[in-house]
């Protein structure tokens, strides 16, 4: 561990014991000391560290009231006696004022006590956490300065480090009940819980442990008994937290799931399947062998980077060796598409990725947080101390790697990329293995293999011209070997011919002769399809995303669900494409490239432009679907849906959240290849459509592209509704970054537009955004006009959302302009004009920060609980964890900081899963 003074702290370097006897150690072995005086001056500068402490200090703490006379000349002897028995383990260092102990940092047990207490609160990673914790407890070795408590500056030390002790012990308790330990813990809680009838903290972990136990009736009666002997002790009721915990006990609230619970012990198995036909690659093979032969004896994960080329074949064998190797990692195996290398130019963001893997491990999607070091925290504390085999494959480059890796050991993780990750090499020790086209033989081998011996042995001189277009690459050889399998009557002399003859028409396609022999391989497997199945593959090139579901590929290719499914099929038995999970297809680069370039040549402009605008409309009427069931919709008015599509349909809002999930990232890409074709009615509609989701995930920089577009897709159209409401929606995206000037910006070009169409409602709701801008940059006098203005506007229509909200931000000007009697009575009137229930929240809140800023703290609290309740009902968890802040914050100045560290802790957690980065997830 690293202190505060940048030297590294660990209980093997303690040369001195103060929890327990004083003791100096040498190599490890106690050197006694004898005599109280000493004793208490080596412990009173030990207790010092890195100070000095003057004479007439060392008198007073050694000998206090009854300090002799010659007090200084015995404590010079008491210093030369320490300095004979500290030798070679540091000095007592005479400053002109006093002495200094010099041990060098992290030299007594206290300091490494003191520091890993402290450090706990920084560790996200709970089995760290739980080891630090044990480890800081262990130091104790009985009453913290035993036999110096006779002298009263010592004995508030001793109690100091008691109460240090009984700190951590708690700590260590937390951090077990957050890791499932519950049962464990039962008899040490019950044991505790007796000799302490009023400690509430301890008795509310023992009714925590019970009710994850399974004893729901134990822990509610252990309530009521704490709740008798408060009020028989000291006449007082359980404290709010006790009495909250009661309350989720009773309704078996969610939020008393752990981690450990929350993610149920999966063993998850998500490698693909393997092919039967692998051949070759033996000295890659025994490397990974070998390393994971000694992977036990490594402190942290074995890492391995396959790199080569394109079609090389790293993810084959990457699988093939994880499938031979899933036995030695009896906790799982995780596989992960990191998209490094797809053609939108958009690899998976870490953030994305480790959110997969917490969801791959059970972890409840509504329980991660959306902040990129709570959820590597949380991930690293799932994988700890399981054995675990993670797959990362096409990785882009290291940065993408890095926050992916488990943090302990016992897992072993493999990279395919295109590049040569040196970098990860030097930063977390990985292995890197290079990968090169297959040898003449090795590839003879896999095209026997799979078209069979026999067929080889009749026809050995075939096999050369079989293999040599493919230019070493297992992608290609597999096309050609699935080739020659669909046709088994065919002589191999035959298939070698076809594919010479393929090679020679291909002039239309350009590059160097790599690129030209696998387009001979893709084009000898595509013109052996039905001209149905080689439509579909085309259309595929045309798709934005990285794979594409059963319905949408139905959709672009205007055929029903059930022929849908069978050309997939075909395209799958051909090796175009694989089929990821069940029902989500997927293309390798270099195949949808071609699939692209064939698109491009053999389909008109208008088979292109209809394919994509069917597959446009799938998103788009999808969405709306998802978005209405979910409750989150507007009123837009959709063109007919075009012939041949074919929708979802969702029975549920689960169903339609689960879809959303799956489609949001191909969505957001469908949305730039319809802003790059020219669809522009569809962008608006998708940017508007998807607005909540990307609103609720915190994808805020997906939210500033897709609104961009619709702003400009709107001016090409000259829609100034659209446009307007685009500026609306990035506004409060740049208003929620702080990013105060830009949100202004678009304020002032929306209200123009609103003006123009006598849009009265939206123009309040500009100026009530511009409002609430001048509010936070101080100019109030601004704002309050913004928001009368917008009073004005509403009233006109009756839109008495908009004057309650109007009201409310006046409210919130005059509290910041220190009129705070006036901002009670904007926000009284707000809740007189019938606002909604999210606006009313937003009321309350007001209210109460008006109130206590008044110095009424019990009528404020009542306010933000009130604000609290209906928060917590719609779900509005940004303003709930803003409520707590304030809440607290008058429990402070109430001077009730037990009930101010409470709101607070409940506020930290909420922003724990609610920061974000702005960098967030457009891709």
């Amino acid at each position: 561990m690293v202190g505060d003074w940048g030297v590294e702290l660990s209980t093997s370097e303690v040369r001195m014991r103060l929890l327990g006897p004083v003791t100096v150690l040498a190599d490890g072995v106690p050197r006694p000391i004898h005599g109280l005086r000493r004793n208490a001056v080596l412990a009173a500068l030990a207790l010092h560290p890195g100070e000095v402490v003057t004479v007439d200090r060392l008198v007073e703490i050694v000998w206090g009231d009854a300090a002799p006379r010659t007090a200084s000349d015995t404590l010079r002897n008491h210093v030369s006696y320490l300095r004979r028995i500290l030798d070679g383990q540091g000095d007592v260092v005479s400053r002109s004022a006093g002495y200094l102990l010099d041990l060098g940092a992290g030299s007594t047990d206290v300091e490494v006590a003191e520091w890993s207490i402290k450090h706990v609160d920084r560790c996200s990673d709970l089995y760290e956490r739980k080891e630090l914790l044990q480890s800081a407890i262990a130091l104790w070795r009985g009453p913290a300065l035993e036999g110096l408590a006779e002298l009263a500056w010592f004995d508030g030390q001793a109690r100091r480090l008691d109460q240090l002790l009984q700190h951590a012990r708690q700590l260590l308790i937390d951090t077990r009940l957050d890791l499932g330990e519950h049962r464990q813990l039962l008899p040490e809680l019950e044991a505790l819980a007796l000799p302490h009838p009023l400690d509430e903290h301890l008795h509310g972990q023992l009714m925590l442990a019970l009710y994850r136990s399974g004893r729901q009736a134990d822990a509610l009666a252990t309530y009521q008994r704490v709740r008798h002997a408060l009020d028989d002790e000291l006449g007082v009721v359980p404290s709010k937290p006790l009495q909250e915990l009661e309350i989720a006990i009773l309704r078996q609230s969610p939020s008393l799931a752990t981690v450990a619970s929350a993610a149920q012990r999966v063993v998850p198995a998500q490698l693909p399947l393997a092919i039967t036909t692998f051949t070759g690659r033996h000295s890659e093979l025994a490397v990974l062998d070998d390393l994971l032969a000694v992977a036990p004896m490594y402190s942290g994960p074995v890492v391995v980077a396959l790199s080569g080329l394109a079609g090389v074949g790293k993810t084959t064998l990457a699988v093939h060796w994880a499938q031979r190797a899933a036995p030695a990692f009896p906790d799982g195996q995780l596989y992960l598409d990191l998209r490094g290398f797809h053609v939108s130019g958009s690899p998976m963001a870490p953030i994305d990725a480790v959110r997969h893997l917490l969801t791959s491990l059970a972890f409840p999607a509504d329980q991660i947080p959306t902040q990129q070091e709570a959820q590597i925290g949380l991930y690293r504390s799932l994988v700890s101390g399981r054995k675990i085999l993670l797959v990362l494959d096409n990785a882009r480059d290291a940065e993408q790697i890095r926050p992916l890796l488990p943090g302990s050991g016992g897992c072993l993780v493999i990279v395919t990329s295109r590049n040569q990750l040196a970098s990860l090499a030097i930063t977390s020790g990985a292995h890197l293995l290079q990968l090169n086209p297959l040898s003449n033989a090795e590839a003879g081998d896999l095209i026997a293999q799979r078209v069979g011996a026999d067929r080889v042995a009749a026809e050995p001189e075939a096999i050369q011209a079989l293999v040599s277009p493919c230019a070493g690459l297992p992608l290609a050889l597999a096309i050609t070997a699935a080739r020659a399998s669909i046709h088994p009557h065919f002589s191999l002399s035959a298939l070698a011919t076809q594919l010479r003859d393929t090679g020679a028409g291909l002039g239309r396609f350009h590059g160097g002769d790599h690129d030209t022999d696998l387009r001979t391989v893709f084009s000898w497997s595509y013109n052996a399809l039905s001209p149905q199945a080689a439509q579909l593959f085309r259309q595929l090139g045309l798709h934005p995303g990285w794979d594409i579901s059963t319905t949408a590929a139905a959709s672009l290719a205007a055929q029903p669900m059930d022929r849908a499914r069978d050309l997939l099929a075909e395209l799958a038995d051909a090796h175009l494409i694989t089929q990821h999970v069940p029902g989500r297809f997927g293309l390798h680069d270099l195949l949808r490239a071609f699939a692209g370039e064939l698109a491009q040549a053999d389909d008109s402009e208008q088979q292109r432009r209809a394919a994509t605008h069917r597959l446009l409309d799938y998103y788009l009427h999808c969405a709306y679907a998802a978005s209405e069931i979910l409750g989150l919709h507007d009123v837009l008015d959709l063109a007919e849906i075009q012939p041949g599509v074919t929708l979802e349909h969702f029975g549920r809002g689960e169903e339609a959240a689960r879809w959303c999930d799956a489609e949001c990232q191909v969505a957001l890409a469908a949305i730039e290849r319809a802003a790059a074709a020219g669809f522009d009615q569809h962008v608006w509609q998708l940017a508007r459509a998807w607005r909540w989701y990307l609103h609720r995930h915190a994808m805020w920089q997906a939210q500033i592209t897709v609104q961009q577009l619709a702003v400009q897709a709107a001016r090409s159209l000259r829609q100034p509704a659209p446009e307007g409401f685009a500026l609306i929606r990035l506004a409060a995206t740049y208003a929620h970054l702080g990013r105060l000037d830009d949100a202004h910006a678009q304020y002032q070009q929306a209200l123009p537009l609103f003006e123009e169409l006598n849009d009265l409602v939206r123009q309040g709701h500009v100026l009530q955004g511009t409002a609430n801008l001048q509010i936070e940059r101080g100019q109030i006098d601004s704002g309050l006009r913004s928001a009368r203005r917008a009073l004005e506007l509403y009233e006109v229509v009756g839109h008495h959302v908009g004057q309650a909200n109007a009201l409310n931000t006046m409210g919130w000007g005059h509290v910041e302009s220190g009129d705070f009697q006036q901002a009670v009575a904007h926000c009284r009137r707000a809740l007189g004009v019938r606002p909604d229930i999210g606006t009313e929240a937003h009321i309350w809140d007001t209210l109460g920060y008006a109130y206590h800023r008044l110095g009424d703290f019990d009528q404020s609290a009542s306010c933000y609980e009130a604000s609290l309740v209906l928060s917590r009902k719609i779900g509005d968890r940004g303003l709930e964890a803003r409520t707590l802040i304030r809440l607290g914050d008058s429990h402070r100045d109430a001077q009730k900081p037990d009930l101010a560290e409470h709101a607070w802790d409940q506020a930290r957690a909420i922003r724990d899963q609610l920061d974000h980065h702005s960098t967030g997830a457009a891709g």
